[in-house]
């Protein structure tokens, strides 16, 4: 029912499985392009799949950046859509949301379409679940986010951020049925 009526937009995932794609994939039932750092553009199989499955690599200089800007919004204004990975980096089997970037909510804002969030939650009980093969997965697909028209540019991509941030927050707390919390790592500990 979150997907109703959607025909583009920027799809953001929790990166907990190098083969998480393939879930927001299925759950889109759409052509998904996927972002990524350029370091994920390789050459032989891997390289072949990952351009085959829509990957779109941006760089870090200007130049780069600018062509991939063109290239995520010659794809939005074809409806289409785009998954990017806000945390920016795979934590296998991850549970718990992570900070974002501010990229994805960027380019949401620049062509003016709503973000859409996928959490994607652990189901395994057993306690080693994270050292086994077979995992099982739920993936929660979250309201979408709308721009705010009443604020500036920058201050429209921060809002998209913070409120896709509480949104996987809330998931976390309700599917997992405990408050979100993380462990502080002592500055002591940094001295040893």
């Amino acid at each position: 029912r979150n997907l109703k009526g959607l025909k583009k937009g920027i799809v953001i995932s929790n990166h907990v499985l190098t083969t998480d794609y393939l879930f927001s994939r299925q759950v889109i039932r759409k052509k998904l392009y996927v972002a990524g750092g350029d370091f994920n553009n390789k050459k032989g199989f891997a390289g072949l799949t990952l351009k085959a499955g829509g990957f779109i690599p941006h760089g870090n200089s200007f130049t780069t950046q600018k062509k991939f800007g063109d290239v995520v919004g010659k794809i939005l204004s074809k409806n289409q859509f785009i998954l990017f990975y806000p945390e920016q980096a795979l934590w296998p089997k991850y549970e718990k949301p992570r900070p974002f970037k501010r990229g994805s909510f960027y380019y949401a804002v620049k062509n003016n379409v709503p973000i859409i969030p996928i959490f994607i939650c652990f189901r395994n009980k057993s306690a080693n679940y994270k050292q086994t093969k077979k995992t099982k997965v739920t993936v929660k697909i979250l309201k979408p986010l709308y721009i705010n028209n009443q604020l500036t540019e920058r201050e429209q991509s921060e809002d998209l951020r913070i409120r896709a941030e509480q949104s996987y927050k809330k998931t976390y707390e309700e599917f997992y049925k405990k408050t979100l919390e993380y462990e502080k790592i002592s500055q002591d500990s940094d001295k040893n």
